[in-house]
C-alpha cells in the first residue's frame, strides 16, 4: 500500500510538472508572439527550450530525461538556421540551432558540475579515436585558408565540434547495460514515430511532416510503371536521408532480435523490422537497397563466426530470408521499374559529378577548397559543364569531404571509421552475447550507410550522419563497459575507478 501510494504520488507530481511547464511555456510563447515579430519556428524553439528547462528543474532524474529527449530529437529536424547564406547546398547553410545540441550542452554542464563537486568518475579518451578526430578538426580548420566563404566553413566546423562532443558524451556516460538499453529503446520509440509517419505518407501519396522547424524538404515523385509515387521521408528532408536512417535502425533492431529477451520484446522488435523494411523500399533509393543487401551479408557472416548458438542464428536468418522474399514478391513491380526503368539520367550523372570532385582534389590535394565550400568552388574545376546545369555537390560523402579538406583530412575520417570498427571487433572476442549482437548490428548499419554514401548526397555533420556519431559513441561505450567488467572480474575486490 505504501509503495503504491508513493508511486501514485510520484506520477501525480510528474503530471503536474508537465502541465505547469507546458502552461508556462505556452503562455510565454503567446506573449512573445503578441509583443514581437519573431517567426513561428523561433517561437516554437523558444517554447521547447523553456519547457525542457522547467521540467529539468523539477525532476530528480534530469540527466536521464535530457539524454532520452536528445536521442529522440537527433533524427528529427528540430532545428533552425541562423545567419543563413543564400541558397547554399552541400552542407549547413547557416549557424544551426537545434534542440538536440541545446540538450547536449545542458548535459555537458551537468557533467562538468559533477566533476567540480568531486566526482571521481574516469574520463575515457579512446586514444586512436581522439587522434583521428583531432586531425579531422585540424585539417578542417587549415582548409579554411582555401575557402571562398569563411562563414560557411565556420558554420560547418561548429557542427563538426558538436557531433564529436555527442560521440564522446555517449561513450563516457553510458556506463551500464541498463544505460545502453535505455538509449536503444528510446531510439526504437522514435523509430515507431518515423514508421507511422512513413506509412501515412505512402498511403496518401503526399509529403506530410511535422512542419514546425523544417527549412524545406526535397519534393519529388517518381513514375514507376503506371504509378506516380513519392519516396517516403518520415521527418527527414528527403527520401535518401530517411533511407540512411532506416539502414541504421533496421540492423540495430536485428541485433536486438537475436539477443535473449522476453517474448513481448521479440514481438515488438519483429514488428519494427517488418514495418521498417517495406519503407526502405518505398524510399526508392537504389543505393540504400544495395547497402542493405551488403550489410545483411556482413551481418550474417559475422554473426555465424562469433555466435555461440549457431542453430538459433540460422533459424533467425531463415525467418529473415522468408520475410525478405515475401516483401520482394509483394513489391516486385516497384523494384523492377526503379532498377531497370528510366531514371532520367540520375545514375549517369554520378560519373561527371565524381569527375568534378576528382579535379578539385587533384588541384588541391593538401587542403581542398575549404570546409563546406564544395558547391561554392566546383564551377572553377568542372570540365563537364554539369555544375552550370545542375548545381549539386558530388553524390559521394567521401569524395566531397576529400575535395573540401584534402587527402590528410579524409584520411583522418577513414582512420576514425577503422578505429571504431577495430574497437568493436576486439570487444566482440570477449563480450557477452548481448553486446556481441549489438556490435554486429551497429557495424552492419554503418556499413550500409557508407555504401549508400558512395552514391548519395550527404555530409558527415548533417542528418542522418548525426546518427553515425551516435553509433560511434555507442560502440565506444560497449568497449568501455566490457573493459570495466573484465577488470572487475579479474579484481573482484576492487571497484573500477570508472564505476565509482
Amino acid at each position: 500500500m505504501i509503495t503504491a501510494a508513493k508511486t501514485f504520488a510520484f506520477e501525480r507530481k510528474t503530471l503536474l510538472v508537465f502541465l505547469l511547464a507546458g502552461g508556462v511555456s505556452l503562455f510565454a510563447g503567446a506573449a512573445i508572439s503578441i509583443f514581437s515579430r519573431i517567426s513561428y519556428s523561433y517561437l516554437m524553439l523558444a517554447e521547447l527550450s523553456l519547457f525542457i528547462a522547467l521540467i529539468v528543474a523539477f525532476l530528480k532524474q534530469a540527466k536521464r530525461f535530457l539524454i532520452g529527449l536528445m536521442i529522440i530529437t537527433i533524427p528529427i529536424n528540430v532545428d533552425k538556421s541562423l545567419l543563413h547564406v543564400g541558397n547554399h547546398i552541400g552542407g549547413v547553410p547557416g549557424l544551426v540551432v537545434s534542440v538536440w545540441s541545446l540538450l547536449l550542452f545542458s548535459l555537458y554542464i551537468i557533467w562538468i558540475g559533477e566533476y567540480l563537486l568531486g566526482s571521481k568518475k574516469k574520463i575515457h579518451s579512446f586514444p586512436i579515436v581522439s587522434a583521428a578526430v583531432g586531425f579531422l578538426v585540424l585539417f578542417s580548420i587549415l582548409s579554411m585558408a582555401k575557402s571562398i566563404s569563411i562563414k560557411l566553413s565556420v558554420f560547418q566546423l561548429v557542427e563538426l565540434i558538436k557531433v564529436i562532443m555527442l560521440m564522446f558524451y555517449i561513450a563516457n556516460n553510458v556506463d551500464t547495460e541498463k544505460d545502453y538499453k535505455f538509449i536503444i529503446y528510446t531510439l526504437f520509440a522514435a523509430m515507431l514515430l518515423e514508421i507511422s509517419l512513413g506509412y501515412y505518407q505512402h498511403t496518401v501519396n503526399q509529403y506530410v511532416d511535422l512542419g514546425i522547424f523544417a527549412d524545406g524538404k526535397a519534393r519529388k515523385a517518381r513514375e514507376l510503371g503506371s504509378q506516380t509515387l513519392i519516396g517516403v521521408t518520415g521527418t527527414f528532408f528527403g527520401d535518401g536521408p530517411f533511407a540512411d536512417y532506416l539502414l541504421l535502425m533496421l540492423f540495430l533492431v536485428m541485433g536486438s532480435i537475436i539477443s535473449k529477451g522476453k517474448i513481448y520484446q521479440k514481438v515488438l522488435f519483429f514488428g519494427l523490422f517488418g514495418g521498417g523494411l517495406p519503407l526502405l523500399i518505398f524510399t526508392f533509393s537504389r543505393g540504400a537497397w544495395l547497402g542493405f543487401v551488403c550489410a545483411l551479408g556482413f551481418f550474417v557472416i559475422v554473426k555465424l563466426i562469433v555466435n555461440d548458438r549457431r542453430s538459433t542464428a540460422i533459424l533467425f536468418f531463415l525467418l529473415i530470408a522468408i520475410a525478405g522474399l515475401v516483401i520482394l514478391y509483394s513489391y516486385q513491380d516497384i523494384i523492377f521499374h526503379r532498377v531497370y526503368g528510366d531514371d532520367r539520367g540520375s545514375a549517369q550523372s554520378r560519373l561527371p559529378m565524381m569527375r568534378v570532385a576528382f579535379e578539385i582534389l587533384k588541384a588541391n590535394p593538401l587542403l581542398g577548397v575549404g570546409l563546406n565550400n564544395y558547391t561554392t568552388a566546383m564551377a572553377q574545376y568542372d570540365p563537364t559543364g554539369l555544375s552550370y546545369i545542375w548545381h549539386q555537390p558530388v553524390h559521394n560523402v567521401f569524395m566531397q569531404l576529400a575535395a573540401e579538406i584534402g587527402i590528410p583530412g579524409i584520411s583522418a575520417f577513414i582512420l576514425l571509421i577503422l578505429a571504431l570498427f577495430g574497437y568493436a571487433i576486439i570487444t566482440m572476442r570477449r563480450a557477452k552475447e548481448f553486446y556481441k549482437n549489438q556490435l554486429i548490428g551497429l557495424l552492419a548499419g554503418l556499413l550500409g550507410l557508407f555504401i549508400h554514401g558512395m552514391v548519395n548526397n550527404a555530409t558527415i555533420v548533417t542528418s542522418p550522419y548525426l546518427m553515425f556519431w551516435l553509433w560511434g559513441g555507442l560502440i565506444l561505450s560497449i568497449a568501455k563497459i566490457n573493459q570495466q567488467n573484465s577488470a572487475l572480474k579479474n579484481n573482484p575486490g576492487e571497484l573500477n575507478a570508472g564505476q565509482e
